[in-house]
């Protein structure tokens, strides 16, 4: 029991560091805020325990998602597994169409610019394991996005 305990811990470590590789590789190929954004919330889809991914940026279209709620609690402090939605007194009506949730900040150089997560209407047991993968995307993707932002704003001008 325990070798196999040791495989599986081993196999998930080796699962994690393969999703890091492929995503810094991946996400840092573009300077277009959509195309990083599809691609980090492409991994964040993918979680082992299921549900769909999301970002919500500070400045965007969706920002106001971002006042109060689970999502503005995850902005202003620290990543979170939600497991029971509907019991959080945080929840707000949009976020209670979910039943399960994970979230996690962007943040670049301590500026916070928005939250990635993983949701998902029927309830799913997220892990420690699942916000460890998805707090690794949000490190990989905040700086991206920043870069990707300011590189667009630069063209525009």
């Amino acid at each position: 029991t325990d070798k196999r305990a040791l495989a599986r811990e081993a196999l998930d470590r080796y699962r994690e560091l393969s999703l890091i590789y492929e995503l810094s590789e991946t996400i840092g190929a573009t300077l277009e805020v959509d195309a990083v954004a599809a691609v980090a919330v492409e991994e964040a889809s993918r979680l082992p325990s299921g549900g769909e991914g999301f970002i919500v940026l500070g400045d965007g279209p969706e920002a106001e998602r971002l006042a109060g709620g689970i999502l503005g609690a995850v902005l202003d402090g620290e990543a979170e597994i939600v497991n029971d939605v509907a019991a959080d007194p945080r929840a707000t009506a949009t976020e209670r169409g979910l039943a399960s949730l994970v979230v996690a900040p962007l943040k670049v150089r301590g500026e916070r610019i928005g939250v990635i997560g993983t949701g998902s209407a029927t309830p799913v047991l997220y892990r420690a394991s699942d916000l460890k993968v998805l707090t690794a995307i949000a490190s990989l993707a905040a700086p991206t996005l920043a870069q990707a932002a300011a590189h667009e704003a630069a063209v525009r001008a």
